[in-house]
């Protein structure tokens, strides 16, 4: 599921876009305030929403913030300033929409899905990670160009840590989405984990554990 990021101080407007873009399919996180984004696993989301005029940190600046963690991620700033040079300052750090309140819904969905397809995570036929590519039409996984095979839970788990590279995942989250489970002492995941790493060869270390907490899809 594609992941949003929005930081909006507007509790009213933040959980209306919310809502909004949750009826289109899109898991949201809100933050009211600029420092917040400071603590936010940036890799996780796919496009970021931004008011400029924020408690903490203004939206101007975490642009540049955003940019040095996610380079190509999309970014949309949503402000009450219909300010020429604020918002030629906002296009020249970096955002790549400026959406001036109030705004139409409908143009403002309209707007986001243009963005993500612009950045080919809207309908996205194939996951990559450091060399790992995996193929959501084929079903089929390509490491540094060679096909191999999966089952079809190692490709469901592997699709998993694929859309969220960088954030930890923990044992009981993948027993209830795959296996239905609660039992926090069954090793089906770890025997999984521990197949799935066979599949990727070398990549297979991308795959961390972390200790009492689950794993993570990261080259750290």
């Amino acid at each position: 599921m594609i992941k949003i990021l929005l930081v909006e101080d507007d509790k009213d407007l933040a959980e209306i876009l919310r809502y909004n873009l949750q009826k289109e399919g899109f898991k949201v996180d809100i933050v009211s305030r600029g420092d917040e984004v400071l603590n936010k696993n940036i890799m996780e989301y796919s496009l970021v929403i931004l008011d400029i005029m924020l408690p903490g940190i203004s939206g101007e600046e975490l642009i540049e913030h955003i940019r040095k963690i996610k380079e190509n991620m999309p970014i949309i700033m949503i402000t009450a300033l219909e300010d020429e040079n604020k918002k030629y300052t906002c296009f020249i750090k970096g955002a790549d929409d400026y959406i001036v309140k109030p705004f139409s819904l409908r143009e403002f969905i309209l707007r986001v899905k243009a963005l993500l397809r612009r950045a080919n995570i809207l309908d996205k036929k194939v996951l990559s990670y450091k060399g790992i590519e995996l193929d959501l039409e084929k079903k089929q996984l390509k490491i540094d160009g060679e096909y191999k095979d999966l089952t079809k839970t190692e490709y469901l788990l592997l699709k998993h840590f694929l859309e969220n590279p960088e954030k930890v995942i923990s044992k009981e989250e993948l027993l209830r989405k795959f296996w239905n489970e609660e039992d926090e002492n069954s090793r089906v995941v770890d025997v999984y984990v521990s197949r799935l790493r066979k599949k990727l060869g070398k990549k297979g270390k991308l795959i961390k554990t972390v200790p009492r907490l689950g794993y993570k899809l990261s080259e750290k």
